[in-house]
């Protein structure tokens, strides 16, 4: 391109790089700028030229318009439709760049719209082929001149587009002028230079004015045609001479040609070239006298040659330029490098010679300490092989942590059994030249071999027999761990033998108490153990029945009978009675009595029974006595069984009797009716009496019957609770519950409610029980047999479903509790190496998923249930590579500074694991107490993907007084104290946070939302904490500069875990510095957050930033909305007396109402809401208040008798203050504003006793004026901490 596009006309610049002027084919033109003032002899180029158009009215010729004459008739004028254009041919190329177009409103009267409105300038190379080069459209001008970018031209043309203003139906133009000058033919190429490089010849030359083109050409050919000022000659050529030359063209001809001359090389004279050239390539730093760093060796040379390198010590250096270093012992060394140049079939070759330095002292130390290796060292049980020298002539000593385990010179001395496998931590020095190194090195060496003592010991203490009543066959081990035996013997081996097998007592036999004895033995050592077993007794068998039923039956009549008497169909046992008699007419089998006659005098009769269960049968004879019927005196016979047996609720019809001749047996009187009451609803005996008197002429003997009404049976069940228990219903109100077992004897007693239920519990397993109620003195039937049972092994591992977490430290799997008389074990693991059936915990490298299933075993009854499997999370080993030596991670260990920080990965991100031990933690809640503060900071640093946060538990209890805030590059999360010490108390496993960055999809969604911005980066917070925390998001920097000074509303993103979207409102808070730095949010619920400021300047949030740090004495207003005033009870008294300047928040955007305030924070508020100043310039009294942020206010409180000290000399400013010590403060300081004190004010609250004598007339007064009102529970609680949200409420009651 033309140099700025610019010429003159008398002078033209040279140019290195040249656009055509003009292409070959016709309509193209050059676009030729000019910034100097137009030569006034430039020529009019169309002034009289060869005129065509596309039509015109007579007599005006488009000739007319360009014969320099704007008369009126002197015009081109065109009245018809279609194309409306006008052609001049030049004759000859111009470079034209101004135009003049003459229309008919020059002249007065024409004025009146009649100029061409819109036409184009067009140039042609041939009078057919068009191009536009100026465009006029709405032209409003009678003679409109316009320059125009130079164009080079044969021909011009005028095409009207719109003849006139009006329309487009006629055109007509006065004078159509273009100015330019001839295009010359171009001037010969300058500084025309050719240059041989490699295989190419580089040729370049000067751009020439007024060229389109050039042309090369070497020896005859045409090599290149075109616009560029270079070009390169790509062809194989010949050694020798080449001539090219260069000639520049343009449409008027071409130049004389330039010549160049370039001399091909051969391929000898290239190699040459290239060796003298060639240069080995040294590091910074590096000379020929002394190579440490990898040499650059060049593969290609001068004029496209080739190089190939080989070293005489390829050790030292390789033939690709690596430089291994001389160990420090074999000094420097020289190594001779041979270079190989070749082109073509011409070679030839080159020689450097370089000294390379030994490696340093401090690096050979480095590269003996990686390279020295003891091997595996992760079960050691043989001598160590520790070596004295290493590599680089190193020397090495060695220490031992535990030097009589592993001495210094490896030998191994393995630790007892009892005391368990051993880490030895090695450390080797290595020396060399003054210079010393360290290297670590730890060693697991396993124990020994359990000793006869020890198995027989471990075997005895674990040796135990899962039950306390046999149910069966027992199993008795023989082969303990380790080799150990054990042998059985038994104190009663007819019932439980030695080996384990049951022979159950019978009924009559009862339960028996075995003693086993275990001897537990290897080699010559044995321990002896005993445990005592309960075998209990059979059933009752049949034959034990019937005999047992015998002999509890008795019918006891010694002085004989007179009237009928019961005889039990049933006995004991469920056993049935048959009765004969030998004498039924006297008595019969179903105890029906006929009295003998006087006369035939007593009659013993003989009853058999005959008492059978199954085949099982036994017989019992009773004799009876049936009495004679007295002389001459008819007696009373009863009809029916008596007693009689009924149960509550049952009918009762009187059976009667009759009254016989004592003398025929005739009957005299056939129904005789009973006399007295039978009330069936109530238990108890009833007696209806029998007597007959013949009008005083007779009376027969009298006869009684007894009805003894008996309670109906209960309903008697086994309990389903985790106690076993027996449940009794249907029972009558209070009665007397009697619990027997199978062997009748009694267990329990107890009353029924009013509804008749009652539930004895507990009852000992293994039993059956039936119960019966006694009311009256009568009891009921047995109810039927129930077998309870408490918990079962299968429902207490039902109720197994989760098993605690093991914390980073645990090393044992924490099973869960279950109830007395139960066992837990672990059956089976997924990961037995992670996690073994006997609990421990074996920590991998990574976290580790380990599916258990756990075994409950029943003592009682040695049953057993399997858990459903349960997945335990088992955290990764907490391993920490340092890089420092023993000593170092030893001063590290006593000085307990930092935050421990574990990397791993995990699911495919590197995790930094933070564990800050107690040490540390103690050292930042002490500073934040002392600073005044409501949370520690944990700040993590050198954070990965991911950061993690372990609080275990152990150390949750650290945080009584204060919350934590941890510190993540990502964001902070502030965790109160409450939050922290609650789990603590819970129970709860460790505390886990994490932090990072937040996906796509989160950042997706926020971006997508309307009017905002974020403004910082979006963060991922999990923790499995409980209750509100804070959430500080920081700003990016761009942000926290353009939001400076402003007030914008900031918003809060979240997306929490279930996918759930909100958008909350965030607090702006600002740095120490009062530069605006993050957002904060206080929320309950955790997930991803993004913080972000509204781009609509309509919103405005009102609520202030918040300074950081504040101090009680710091001039700052407070923000006015604090997050954890939401809901609190004093959040109206904290803001307004925040609002007068009073009280202020605190760095973190909180303004913890329910801290306890200080001495010094109490007197400084008080002194403010008074409006009292202290004089600065006076020092205190007090030996602690000197420098304190408070001192000017307590000096001033102490001058005007408010306060005292703790002592003379000291006031304790960061004490708590006790309720009772601000009600004395506030009574001196407010004596004129205070009520006559009661005397009796305050007997009506619970801890008036507590409130100190010197304190009490202080409550009576606040209470008389009504400053407080006590607690809900009627207590004043004179001895607690004051807090900040019950200071505000005084202050405004008192200043209201």
């Amino acid at each position: 391109m033309l140099e700025g596009n610019n010429f003159t006309r008398n002078k033209l610049k040279p140019y290195r790089v040249l656009v055509p002027l003009m292409p070959l084919i016709g309509g193209a033109f050059l676009l030729i700028g000019t910034n100097e003032t137009h030569a006034a002899g430039w020529e009019n180029v169309v002034l009289n030229k060869p005129t065509t158009s596309s039509g015109y009215t007579q007599p005006y010729d488009p000739s007319k318009a360009v014969d320099g004459s704007i008369e009126p008739t002197s015009r081109w004028y065109q009245a018809s439709n279609g194309e409306k254009w006008i052609e001049v041919d030049l004759r000859d190329w111009y470079i034209v760049d101004r135009y003049v177009v003459t229309g008919m409103g020059v002249h007065y009267g024409w004025n009146d719209q009649r100029d061409p409105y819109s036409f184009r300038l067009q140039t042609s190379s041939n009078g057919s082929n068009w191009v536009t080069v100026d465009t006029v459209q709405n032209n409003v001008s009678s003679n409109l001149q316009k320059s125009i970018p130079p164009v080079t031209a044969r021909y011009l043309r005028l095409y009207i587009d719109q003849g006139n203003a009006r329309n487009n139906q006629w055109a007509s133009i006065m004078e159509f002028a273009a100015y330019g000058e001839r295009l010359p033919v171009p001037q010969a190429p300058v500084h025309f230079t050719g240059t041989k490089n490699g295989n190419t010849v580089e040729l370049s030359w000067d751009a020439v004015p007024y060229a389109t083109s050039y042309k090369v050409v070497r020896d005859g050919i045409t090599l290149y045609t075109g616009s560029l000022t270079q070009f390169i000659d790509t062809s194989a050529l010949p050694p020798g001479e080449a001539v090219y030359t260069v000639q520049a063209v343009n449409t008027k001809g071409e130049s004389t040609p330039s010549e160049v001359r370039v001399n091909i090389l051969t391929d000898a004279e290239r190699v040459a070239q290239a060796k003298a050239a060639l240069a080995l390539g040294l590091a910074p730093g590096d000379t020929v006298e002394s190579v440490s760093q990898k040499l650059t060796l060049p593969l290609t040379g001068l004029n496209d040659t080739t190089v190939s390198w080989s070293s005489d010590t390829p050790d030292v250096i390789t033939n690709e330029g690596a430089v291994i270093r001389p160990r420090y012992d074999l000094g420097d060394q020289k190594v001779k490098l041979t270079a190989t140049i070749a082109k073509g079939t011409a070679s030839d070759t080159q020689t450097f010679e370089v000294t390379v330095s030994k490696m340093t002292a401090q690096d050979t130390l480095n590269q003996a300490a990686d390279i020295l290796s003891l091997g595996d060292l992760s079960a050691v049980q043989e001598n160590v092989s520790l070596p004295l020298s290493g590599y680089g002539g190193v020397q090495i000593e060695w220490s031992s942590s535990k030097p009589l385990v592993i001495a210094v010179d490896g030998t191994l001395t393995r630790p007892s059994y009892s005391s368990g496998d051993t880490d030895v931590t090695l450390t080797a020095t290595l020396q060399l030249a003054g210079l010393t190194k360290t290297k670590d090195f730890t060693a697991h060496v396993l124990r020994l071999p359990m000793s006869d003592t020890e198995a027989v010991d471990a075997a005895y203490r674990v040796l135990e027999l899962p039950l306390t009543t046999v149910t069966g066959d027992v199993y008795l081990p023989k082969d303990a761990l380790n080799g150990v035996q054990v042998s059985w013997s038994s104190n009663q081996p007819e019932f439980l033998d030695h080996t384990g097998h049951v022979t159950f007592p019978t009924y009559v036999q009862g339960d028996q108490t075995i003693t086993l004895e275990a001897v537990v033995s290897r080699g010559g050592v044995e321990l002896r153990k005993t445990f005592s077993l309960l075998v209990p007794a059979l059933p009752v068998s049949a034959d034990e029945a019937v005999n047992l039923a015998a002999s509890t039956l008795h019918l006891d009549y010694p002085q004989g009978i007179k009237d009928s008497i019961a005889l039990p169909r049933t006995g004991a046992f469920g056993t049935q009675i048959d009765w004969s008699s030998d004498q039924p007419d006297i008595l019969s089998d179903s105890g029906q009595v006929n009295r003998p006659k006087y006369t035939d005098g007593d009659i013993n009769v003989q009853l058999i029974a005959i008492i059978s269960k199954g085949i099982a049968s036994v017989q019992r004879s009773f004799t009876i006595t049936v009495l004679k019927s007295l002389p001459n005196t008819p007696y009373v016979r009863l009809n029916g069984s008596n007693p009689i047996v009924l149960e509550t609720g049952d009918s009762f019809t009187d059976p009667g009797a009759s009254v016989l001749d004592s003398v025929y047996g005739n009957i005299l009187i056939p129904d005789l009716s009973g006399i007295g009451n039978v009330d069936t609803n109530v238990p108890g005996v009833y007696v209806l009496n029998y007597a007959y008197s013949d009008n005083g002429s007779w009376t027969a003997e009298p006869a009684e019957r007894r009805i003894n009404v008996l309670p109906r049976a209960v309903a008697a069940a086994a309990g389903n609770e985790d106690i076993s228990s027996v449940i009794v219903t249907g029972a009558l109100p209070n009665a007397r519950l009697e619990l027997y077992n199978a062997q009748q004897e009694l267990i329990a007693e107890g009353i029924a409610s009013s509804e008749g239920k009652y539930t004895f519990t507990p009852v000992p397993e293994g039993a059956s029980y039936y119960v019966l109620q006694n009311v009256n003195g009568m009891k009921s039937a047995p109810s039927g047999l129930v077998y309870p049972q408490g918990l079962t092994a299968q429902r207490v591992a039902d109720s197994i479903t989760s098993i605690p977490t093991p914390r980073t430290s645990d090393t044992m799997l924490t099973l869960p509790a279950v109830p007395d008389g139960f066992r837990v074990t672990i059956s089976s693991s997924s990961q037995p190496d992670i996690v073994r059936t006997d609990g421990t915990i074996v920590q991998a490298d990574t976290p580790s998923v380990v599916t258990v299933i756990l075994d409950v075993m029943k003592v009682s009854d040695g049953s057993h249930a399997l858990t459903q499997a349960i997945e335990v999370i088992v955290p990764a080993k907490v391993s920490m590579d340092t890089g420092k030596s023993n000593k170092d991670k030893n001063e590290d260990q006593d000085l307990s500074a930092g935050i421990q920080q574990i990397g791993f990965s995990e699911q495919g991100k590197t995790v930094s694991l933070f564990v800050p031990p107690a040490a540390f933690l103690d050292e930042q809640i002490q500073q934040a107490l002392r600073e005044g503060k409501a949370y520690a900071d944990i700040r993590l640093e050198q954070e990965k993907q991911m950061s993690r946060v372990l609080l275990t538990h152990s150390v949750l209890n650290k945080w009584d007084q204060l919350g934590a805030s941890v510190i993540s590059r990502y964001g902070t999360l502030m965790v109160s104290s409450d939050t922290l010490t609650s789990m603590a108390a819970s129970g709860q496993q460790d505390v886990t946070i994490s932090f990072q960055q937040a996906d796509q999809q989160f950042r997706d969604w926020a971006e997508q939302q309307p009017n905002l911005k974020l403004i910082g980066p979006a963060v991922e917070i999990k923790a499995n904490v409980t209750g509100n925390s804070s959430i500080v998001l920081p700003l990016d920097s761009v942000s926290s500069s353009e939001l400076q000074n402003v007030e914008p509303q900031f918003s809060i993103l979240v997306m929490y875990e279930n996918g759930e979207h909100e958008i909350l409102k965030g607090t702006a808070v600002v740095n120490s510095q009062g530069i605006l730095s993050s957002v904060s949010l206080n929320t309950s619920r955790l997930g991803t957050f993004a913080a972000a400021v509204s781009t609509n300047a309509s919103q405005v949030d009102q609520t202030r930033v918040q300074n950081d740090p504040l101090h009680s004495s710091d001039s700052q207003e407070p923000a006015q909305v604090w997050p954890d005033l939401q809901g609190h009870w004093a959040a109206k008294s904290l803001q307004s007396l925040a609002a007068k300047g009073w009280m202020q928040g605190y760095k973190d955007g909180n303004m913890r109402p329910e801290r306890a305030v200080s001495r010094a924070e109490f007197v400084a508020t008080l002194i403010r809401a008074l409006g009292t100043t202290g004089d600065e310039s006076l020092s205190t009294s007090f030996t602690d208040m000197k420098g304190h942020w408070a001192g000017s206010a307590v000096d001033a409180a102490y001058r005007q008798g408010w306060i005292q000290g703790l002592t003379a000399q000291t006031f304790g400013p960061d004490e708590s203050l006790t309720r009772e010590q601000a009600m004395v403060i506030l009574s001196h300081a407010m004596q004129n504003q205070t009520s006559v004190p009661s005397p009796t004010g305050l007997q009506s609250y619970k801890d008036d006793q507590q409130i100190a004598s010197w304190a009490s007339t202080a409550f009576e007064k606040a209470i008389g004026s009504g400053w407080i009102s006590g607690y809900p529970d009627g207590t004043l609680k004179p001895k607690a901490a004051i807090s900040r949200g019950e200071m505000a409420e005084l202050l405004v009651r008192i200043f209201k």
